[in-house]
């Protein structure tokens, strides 16, 4: 048997093959890219407990809650007694950041489900920082709870829409009584959101709309149209702006509410913020960290408002303050 030999198809063969190396190490470098252990800053043992502390402040953890624990060894040991609405591994995840481009490890190890975490901090397998996370009951960050409510649908329904798609179910809907509305309602109801219907002059649906000229009855007939299109609402708001409020017709409409034993308030028991306000992101700050103890701030925010101040929402969740859907707040409503 002769085989052949071809020079130049081997040629192409290897230069093929180098090609392929080539790029695979490429493709390789870009994707893995060697990590300089030179390029590594290290932190000294006092900055690694200064960032601890300043995670664990950042989130609202006060000084009598963090105890110094002193054994024989020389390293920074601490436990923390957390509050039981701040998931531990939050508090973790932070302190991973912190550490983040330094030549650290963080470790921790959850001994009992909602109970107890161990962690620890090192570097070059050397234990720099110990502490141990105890979720406690009977501890709370603040005492402040509000309920949020967006308004606006009418004007920016697919907008709006999708933003309660991607939104906290503690949020809540305010709505204006419409055929649209009404139908979106149940979508609310059926996905875990509460909605409140605010009675005002934008009411455009003529089996909704209501007015100071209207006879008793009509205004029966209509209330009754309301209250059974937005069965699952947690109230009824009248902005005090609405002719018919000024009017003798409003004791009517009050009084159809109350024979009901609906909730019925005026617009003075929320607080509006929309984007007219010079300073939203300083007045949303006000109204939630001055809500006292025991008591409950009901927040109406337009929706263009609520998306410019998604990140201030954010951060006052971060330190404890609550935002919660207005049927978990039952008795302790301010009317």
């Amino acid at each position: 048997m002769t085989l052949k030999f071809n020079s130049q198809k081997l040629l192409v063969i290897l230069f093929s093959a180098s090609l392929l190396l080539l790029l695979t190490h490429l493709v390789f470098s870009i994707l893995y890219p060697e990590v300089d252990s030179q390029n590594i800053s290290a932190l000294s043992n006092e900055e690694i407990d200064k960032k601890f502390k300043e995670s664990l402040y950042s989130f609202a953890i006060k000084n009598e809650w963090i105890k110094s624990i002193k054994d024989n060894s020389s390293i920074p040991s601490y436990r923390i007694s957390v509050p039981s609405d701040l998931p531990i591994p939050q508090i973790i995840g932070e302190l991973i950041k912190q550490y983040d481009g330094y030549n650290l490890i963080v470790e921790a190890e959850e001994k009992k489900i909602h109970g107890r975490t161990l962690m620890q901090v090192s570097s070059d397998k050397e234990i720099k920082l110990k502490a141990d996370f105890r979720y406690i009951n009977d501890i709370q960050r603040t005492f402040s709870q509000s309920a949020l409510f967006i308004y606006g649908r009418e004007n920016k329904e697919a907008e709006y829409d999708s933003l309660m798609l991607t939104t906290t179910r503690d949020m809540s809907a305010l709505l204006i009584p419409s055929k649209s509305n009404a139908a979106y309602s149940t979508w609310l109801r059926g996905n875990g959101f509460d909605y409140a219907v605010i009675l005002n002059n934008e009411i455009n649906d003529l089996e909704f709309r209501l007015s100071k000229d209207y006879s008793e009855k009509r205004l029966k007939l209509i209330v009754q149209n309301i209250v059974v299109s937005f069965p699952h609402a947690s109230f009824f708001v009248i902005n005090k702006n609405f002719d018919i409020y000024s009017s003798p017709n409003y004791l009517i409409i009050k009084k159809e509410f109350g024979k009901r034993k609906i909730r019925f308030f005026t617009t003075d028991s929320l607080k509006f913020i929309d984007k007219s306000h010079p300073n939203i992101s300083e007045k949303l700050n006000s109204i939630v960290t001055n809500v006292k103890a025991g008591d409950i701030t009901r927040i109406a925010i337009s929706f263009d408002a609520y998306q410019s101040l998604a990140e201030d929402l954010r951060k006052l969740i971060r330190v404890g303050y609550k935002f919660v859907k207005t049927s978990e707040l039952g008795s302790k409503e301010k009317k």
